[in-house]
């Protein structure tokens, strides 16, 4: 998590961090791995993750996980109570956010290590 707290502009955020050895469900068989609670205007959040699911995944696939739940706290000021379907909503651009990230991320590493090649061959 600290890896993305300034670069995604959370350094002034109160973030507690909550650790569940509890499954939790949404009504289907498949677990969630986290959940995000912002107070927005008093930039205080929560984020409980659900450890029995945390230890299946990958350590790429946990970053994602926990980097969607941090754009959650970005992104739940937008949310409009107003519509049933308004989570779906946030949950969807989080997803798009967070991938988005862990591929920029990807290839400024990857033009990173090629100008080092590069350097090298000099």
């Amino acid at each position: 998590m600290n890896e993305w707290m300034k670069p995604l502009g959370l350094m002034s955020w109160n973030i507690h961090v909550k650790y569940s050895d509890q499954f939790k469900n949404l009504g289907d068989d498949e677990g969630i791995l986290g959940e995000t609670i912002t107070n927005w205007q008093y930039k205080d959040a929560c984020i409980t993750f659900y450890c029995p699911i945390m230890l299946e995944i990958s350590d790429e696939r946990l970053e994602y996980f926990v980097l969607h739940e941090m754009c959650h706290i970005l992104m739940n000021e937008m949310h409009n109570i107003r519509f049933d379907d308004g989570y779906m909503h946030e949950d969807r651009v989080v997803t798009n956010l967070a991938m988005a990230f862990i591929d920029v991320r990807r290839r400024a590493l990857l033009n990173q290590t090629k100008k080092l090649k590069h350097k090298v061959k000099k």
